[in-house]
């Protein structure tokens, strides 16, 4: 089960780990931090569970222009919503 940290205080943004894509902030274990609130989940060596089950992701809509990995929660709060049959849509 992949655990998340919610702690409102939470506000400092992890640096990047070296090589790879925006977002992931540690392999050992595997880490990874939201853009928009600092949440940050992480699983172990379990990289592909942390990553595609976590739900911090990138908006393939908006990608170019907004490079952001964040938590559905925010991306709500920035005005999007997800549906199984289209995907990411700004409401």
């Amino acid at each position: 089960m992949t655990t998340v940290h919610q702690d409102a205080l939470f506000t400092v943004t992890l640096p990047d780990e070296p090589g790879m894509v925006h977002g992931i902030k540690s392999t050992d274990p595997w880490v990874i931090q939201c853009d928009g609130c600092g949440h940050i989940l992480t699983k172990g060596d379990r990289e592909p569970l942390v990553i595609f089950l976590g739900r911090i992701i990138f908006n393939p809509r908006v990608y170019q222009d907004d490079p952001r990995r964040m938590c559905a929660d925010c991306w709500r709060n920035e005005g999007w919503e997800h549906t199984p049959h289209s995907g990411w849509q700004k409401t």
